[in-house]
This record gives C-alpha cells, sequence and structure tokens, in this order.
C-alpha cells in the first residue's frame, strides 16, 4: 500500500509541477485525461500536498475556511454492518446546491425541503428544485426500484464471509459483487432511459396567471387561445401543451386542433370565452384585449394594431391527466 501510494504521490507531482507556486486556484485542463480541474499548492501541519477539484467553490472554500450547507429531507438507504438495505426517511445535507439536486434526482419521490431549513435555499432555488421534481414525478420516475433485489444479493453476500475461504468461495463472492454493480448499472440506465422524456420533448407550457382561467380550461369553458395575427405566423395545428398550477401541477393536455383567423371587430363571446366575474360585458373583456394586442404589436414592430387587424383563434382539444 506505501508503494502504491507513493507512486501515486510521484505521479501527482509531476502533473501539478508547473503550478507548485500557486497557491490559489490556477484553471487547468489536462489533454492527457480530458479532464478540467482547478489546482494550488497547499502547505500545513499536514504535510505539502496539491488541492485539486473541478469546482472553484470548493477550493476556495478551502482556502477561506468557508463553505455552505443545505439540509433537505429524504428516504435514504441505510445499512448497519451484516444487516440488509433500508429505506429510512432522514435529514440530511450538502455543501453546494449541486449536493442537493443529486439527492433530489436520486429520492424523487420522498424528497422535500423542511420549513426551517427553507431560509438556507434562495426563492429561485427553491422553485428549481420544485419545478424538477413535479417533472420526475410526473413522467414517473421510480425511487430505488430494485431495493428487494439488492437485499437479496447482499445477504448471499453475508453469508459468503461467514463462511470458508474457499476458492469456490471467493469465485462465487466475485460473482456477488458483479451481480450487485450489474443491478446498479441497470437501475441508472432505466431511470436515464425514461420514454417520456423524449415523448414529451417538443411539448409547450400553459401557466394560466388568474385560477379563473385555470379552471374554464379545466371544466371546458374554455377551449381556445387568441392572439394577435403575426406576419411570421405559421401554424401550429397539433402542437401539444402541459396545462400547469402555479406549483407546477400537471393537469391536463392541450391540443391546437384548428386554427381560426378573424378580424378583431367580428370577435364576439360565442367564439372565445371570458371570465364573468371579473368583466361585467364582452365589450369590457374586448376594450382590454385590444389595448393587450397594441402592446404585442408593439413589442413585435408589426406596426399599429386596429379593429380591422386580424387575430388567431387556436382551438383546444382538452385532456385532464389523472391523478395517481
Amino acid at each position: 500500500m506505501r508503494i502504491k501510494d507513493k507512486y501515486y504521490r510521484w505521479k501527482e507531482n509531476k502533473r501539478y509541477k508547473k503550478f507548485k507556486n500557486c497557491y490559489l486556484p490556477y484553471p487547468f485542463f489536462d489533454k492527457k485525461r480530458d479532464c478540467f480541474e482547478w489546482v494550488r499548492r497547499e502547505e500545513n501541519d499536514f504535510g505539502i500536498f496539491y488541492d485539486v477539484n473541478p469546482s472553484l467553490y470548493e477550493v476556495l472554500g478551502n482556502v477561506a475556511y468557508s463553505g455552505l450547507i443545505y439540509h433537505y429531507e429524504a428516504k435514504v438507504l441505510t445499512r448497519m454492518r451484516d444487516t440488509v438495505w433500508e429505506a429510512k426517511t432522514e435529514i440530511s445535507h450538502g455543501h453546494s446546491f449541486v449536493d442537493v439536486v443529486d439527492a433530489l434526482y436520486e429520492y424523487p419521490v420522498s424528497f422535500r425541503i423542511p420549513d426551517e431549513f427553507k431560509s438556507e435555499y434562495s426563492k429561485q432555488e427553491l422553485d428549481y428544485l420544485m419545478k424538477v421534481q413535479k417533472y420526475l414525478n410526473f413522467i414517473g420516475v421510480k425511487e430505488k426500484p430494485y431495493l428487494e433485489e439488492k437485499n437479496a444479493i447482499y445477504k448471499t453476500y453475508l453469508e459468503l464471509e461467514k463462511e470458508k475461504k474457499t476458492i469456490k468461495n471467493r469465485i462465487l463472492y466475485y460473482k456477488n459483487l458483479k451481480a450487485e454493480r450489474k443491478l446498479a448499472l441497470q437501475e441508472k440506465f432505466e431511470r436515464s432511459e425514461n420514454p417520456k422524456v423524449k415523448e414529451y420533448a417538443n411539448y409547450h407550457y400553459c401557466k394560466p396567471k388568474e385560477k379563473n382561467i385555470l379552471n374554464a380550461y379545466l371544466s371546458g369553458k374554455k377551449q381556445e387561445f387568441i392572439s394577435p395575427l403575426y406576419s411570421f405566423h405559421s401554424s401550429d395545428i397539433h402542437q401539444k401543451y402541459f396545462l400547469i398550477d402555479e406549483e407546477y401541477n400537471y393537469l391536463a393536455i392541450l391540443e391546437i386542433i384548428e386554427e381560426i383567423k378573424i378580424p378583431f371587430n367580428e370577435l364576439n363571446e360565442e367564439i372565445v370565452y371570458y371570465d364573468k366575474t371579473k368583466y361585467k360585458t364582452f365589450l369590457e373583456y374586448k376594450k382590454e384585449l385590444k389595448e393587450q394586442f397594441k402592446e404585442d404589436f408593439k413589442d413585435f414592430n408589426e406596426g399599429t394594431f386596429t379593429e380591422n387587424s386580424y387575430v388567431l383563434i387556436e382551438k383546444l382539444k382538452i385532456e385532464r391527466i389523472d391523478k395517481k
């Protein structure tokens, strides 16, 4: 073991010798190993060595004796010596936001941020975690699907450890290790090869700002998108959208099945839905819509929107998503 350590140290010193005077991190791309690293030389009471890490955050934290901590809760797999794996809900933590994202990907079902630790996160970090978790749950990413199989393999491992170390037992022992690694790879590939990701790749999102409009889609009262007809318009027939709420729950799939182009002055309440709890009359809604379309035309340098300008009405097929 000493010879191996010395050889590793010799290789490290040879690789990083040009940085022997760099006490703050230096960006280094190693062509031989095809990897990027931050490198600095460390000299302290424990000796002289190189602090090497792909993360600048980690290396600077080591220099300044500083760091971050993010707590989260998840149903993690734990085991004591001579026992099988067991899923237990525990408070754990990471020292970077990336660590937390890793945990979310590993435990997409049970992962959550307890209220007492939410102050450790920014609003955009919490939003990111919520959106990713809702998506992973929606496409059915499983959490540790092969726990029983893993435990069956580990039980065999424990039995072989207790038995006499014969050549036959050593062969069985290494076969057992190979089976465990194969199962771990299978679990990772099944998660990464989720076919729904490809199926939903071209879906867009529809997140109404007002709850009444969201409910109107879900009840079938509102079955269209309406927008100004731009000069650069191309047909979106069969384009699909996920209808989501403020918390990114997936509620329905909207599909454009028909396009209607008419002058704005021909718009009436038989053609498009309007919120009768917000507007007293359709004319009041139409007046606000016109002002909005004027702004939209300005944003896209389409000139002036008038009563005679055309609008695009995209009729929708609405399919509610069953909650499992």
